[in-house]
């Protein structure tokens, strides 16, 4: 569970030189991995299109949170987890 604390830290992160990359799943408790896999992989997909506009160091960055967010979820625990918010910043090494 995330604390008050924790909130007001994230919403206080500032870096002008990397993007925070943000996830937001709804699992509604199930047991079945895929499916959030399936929404993620869809979710980084249209993101990628996107990207355009970003530096190579911001690009990396990104890449490595899409990367990092996989393997997150594959080893999630997700009995009685109804949603999930992570967040990922590899150019200031957030997650």
């Amino acid at each position: 569970m995330i604390t008050q604390e924790q909130i007001e830290q994230l919403s206080r992160l500032r870096n002008p030189h990397y993007p925070v990359t943000s996830l937001f799943l709804n699992l509604n408790g199930g047991r079945d991995s895929r499916k959030a896999s399936i929404v993620l992989k869809d979710l980084v997909k249209a993101r990628r299109v996107d990207m355009h506009h970003l530096t190579r160091d911001q690009l990396r960055s990104v890449e490595k949170d899409f990367e990092q967010l996989e393997r997150y979820l594959q080893g999630f625990d997700r009995r009685g987890t109804r949603a999930l918010a992570v967040f990922s910043s590899s150019g200031v090494a957030m997650l």
